[in-house]
C-alpha cells in the first residue's frame, strides 16, 4: 500500500534504499532517540523490518547525550538495521557522546573516532565486509524460527501484504 502521509518521505526511503552505507544519528532525549529519528524508525517501520528494505547496507550509528543514554540509543539504532528479518545489515560501528555540558566541537578526540568509523565503514563497504559473529545469538531464533513462521504468514495472505510479498 501507500502511506497516507503526503510527504516527501518516498524520496527519503528511496535514497536510503539506494545507498550502501548509512550512518544514523541522534541526541538522546531522557531514555530514547529524539523524535525526528522515532519518526524515521516508526515510518520505515514494519514494511522495512519484515521486507528486509535495508538488508545488505552497513550502519554507523552516533548518538549523544548530556548525561546518559547515547551508547542504547547507538546501539537501538544501528540494530533497526543489523536485525532485519530476511537479510540483515552490517554495523561498522557505533559511538556514544557524552557532552557532559559540552560541545562536540570541543572534543577533538571524538571528531576523530567519529572520522575513524567514517573510514571503518567505507572500507566495509569496499570489501564487502559480513561480520558473520554479529548478533549471531539473535540471528539463530530468527532462523530457525520466526523466518520461517513469517514468511508463511506473508504468502499466505499476499494479496494484503502486497508490498512485503514482492519483497520475498
Amino acid at each position: 500500500g501507500r502511506c497516507a502521509v503526503a510527504d516527501d518521505f518516498p524520496k527519503l526511503r528511496d535514497a536510503l534504499c539506494e545507498a550502501d552505507g548509512i550512518i544514523l544519528s541522534s541526541p538522546a532525549y531522557g531514555p530514547g532517540m529524539s523524535a525526528r529519528m522515532k519518526n524515521l524508525v516508526d515510518r520505515l517501520g514494519q514494511f522495512a523490518f519484515l521486507s528486509s528494505l535495508l538488508g545488505g547496507k552497513y550502519v554507523v550509528a552516533v548518538a549523544t547525550a548530556g548525561s546518559f543514554g547515547a551508547k542504547r540509543i547507538a546501539s537501538t539504532l544501528a540494530a533497526g538495521i543489523r536485525d532485519s528479518l530476511f537479510r540483515r545489515g552490517y554495523v561498522s560501528g557505533t559511538l556514544a557522546v557524552h557532552l557532559r555540558g559540552r560541545h562536540v566541537s570541543d572534543m577533538p578526540g571524538v571528531l576523530a573516532r567519529a572520522r575513524a568509523l567514517g573510514g571503518r565503514m567505507a572500507r566495509d563497504i569496499r570489501s564487502g565486509r559480513r561480520y558473520p559473529l554479529q548478533n549471531l545469538l539473535g540471528r539463530l531464533p530468527n532462523a530457525l524460527l520466526l523466518r520461517p513462521m513469517i514468511r508463511k504468514a506473508i504468502v499466505e495472505n499476499r494479496e494484503q501484504m502486497r508490498g512485503v510479498y514482492e519483497q520475498l
